[in-house]
């Protein structure tokens, strides 16, 4: 096991990302995304997680998550599914899921318009 991480939580209808410093444990990512997680990687050294089973929950879109998101997947020749979103808290992490979040992560945040605490 390793010791804490930096992640950053983007909570839904806000463009400001808290950075929390958590223990790299299943249970840490569960209660931060509100159930089980799915983990998502964005590129090689930026992660992802959201509520696996947030749009059955119905929770609410994540717009600013959802951009961090396509902007990380468009950055490597990827994307979201066609007609497909982003629910819940997303928390960015670094890859893999033990590891803190990248100083390349806080400004792809940033470059989709997310406040980022320093």
């Amino acid at each position: 096991m390793s010791g804490p991480i930096r992640v950053l939580v983007i909570q839904p209808g806000s463009m400001e990302a808290e950075t929390r410093t958590i223990r790299p444990e299943l249970e840490e990512f569960q209660s931060l995304v509100g159930g089980n997680i799915e983990a998502l990687n964005l590129t090689d050294k930026i992660g992802a997680c959201i509520n696996e089973d947030g749009k059955r929950l119905n929770l609410p879109r994540n717009v600013a998550g959802e951009a961090l998101i396509r902007r990380g997947l468009e950055s490597t020749g990827r994307m979201l599914s066609p007609g497909d979103w982003i629910v819940g808290p997303v928390v960015i992490v670094g890859v893999p899921l033990d590891r803190s979040v990248t100083d390349e992560a806080i400004e792809l945040a940033r470059s989709v318009g997310i406040k980022v605490e320093d």
